[in-house]
């Protein structure tokens, strides 16, 4: 968010992702705004249209400023939640992603398919299953709580409906423990999962040639 301090012509920009500490600008909103995105600042609308701002560190975490958008198709096995989650994570366009579960032909296997799209980008998605949980800090497998905090993730499984849905979420860890919890619904009602069953993590195919590997 920004913080227009008319006092001393200054604007104070806070991070929406972090709690870092607002960063201020001198001038008006146009100047200050052209200094802080060379600094690294990026912007965003959320899905009520309203203006978010991301730190430099949080902005080359691999958030992208993709606007989240509503799914256009509702339904069991006809919706594409599951598209516009994976555009949601990887910063891409949502008609860039192919709606790899929806009208799939008998015997296909749509994660392969899915998977072998995500290798091209330099990922696969790691599918696992949950304990019983809720929708308020869902809970993650003993084996999971190694994960470093932060790290985003699919959540699938059953709406309020009892339909299939796939949402965004986030693996939280500190020292009262670790657990899952929502950040994005593509559906408009927003009421994420009921039932919990999977959550997918996305893993790198090829470690050394990402950001900050050891030569």
């Amino acid at each position: 968010m920004s913080i227009p301090d008319h006092r001393d012509n200054t604007i104070y920009f806070q991070c929406d992702h972090c709690n870092r500490r607002p960063e201020v600008y001198f001038g008006d909103f146009a100047r200050a705004w052209s200094d802080a995105k060379a600094d690294g600042w990026r912007c965003y609308k959320d899905q009520t249209d309203a203006w978010c701002h991301k730190c430099p560190d949080c902005a080359t975490k691999g958030a992208s400023e993709v606007k989240p958008v509503d799914q256009p198709i509702l339904g069991d096995k006809k919706g594409n939640c599951h598209a516009a989650c994976l555009a949601y994570v990887l910063g891409l366009p949502p008609e860039e992603v192919p709606p790899f579960c929806i009208d799939v032909p008998e015997g296909e296997d749509w994660q392969a398919a899915e998977n072998a799209w995500l290798a091209e980008r330099g990922v696969v998605l790691l599918n696992i299953d949950l304990p019983d949980g809720g929708p308020d800090g869902i809970s993650p497998p003993a084996t999971m709580a190694a994960l470093v905090d932060g790290v985003p993730c699919l959540i699938g499984g059953k709406n309020a409906e009892g339909v299939g849905h796939t949402v965004v979420g986030r693996y939280r860890l500190d020292n009262d423990g670790h657990w899952l919890e929502y950040v994005y619904d593509p559906n408009p009602a927003g009421a994420f999962l009921a039932v919990p069953v999977s959550v997918g993590f996305f893993v790198a195919t090829d470690p050394a040639s990402t950001k900050g590997a050891s030569k």
